[in-house]
């Protein structure tokens, strides 16, 4: 059982945050909320160290990565859909759930 206490929080700006992951140079995120225009932003990034990193609002996504991100969810929405015991048993198609 995971306690408060085992959760090693830390303060920042006033509010309590808890690292769930590092990430080295290189590495992008939040490419979902581009693709998928109903998802918000369910993350804080704070920098650990001096560091620059660029933001791509959603009109630069759509003239240049949209369709290489989109061919990826639909490589792996295909890859699940094959794969019987990954298939929702209620018949739910799994492009619906991604």
């Amino acid at each position: 059982m995971t306690t408060f206490d085992d959760m090693q929080l830390e303060y920042y700006n006033g509010m309590y945050f808890q690292k769930i992951s590092t990430h080295k140079p290189g590495y992008t995120f939040g490419e979902l909320s581009l693709i998928q225009t109903d998802c918000r932003r369910n993350a804080t990034v704070k920098c650990e160290q001096r560091c620059t990193f660029g933001v791509l609002d959603i009109a630069d996504y759509n003239k240049t990565l949209k369709m290489i991100e989109m061919r990826k969810m639909f490589k792996i929405s295909n890859f699940i859909a094959s794969v019987p015991w990954l298939c929702a048993e209620n018949g739910t198609s799994i492009r619906a759930v991604l």
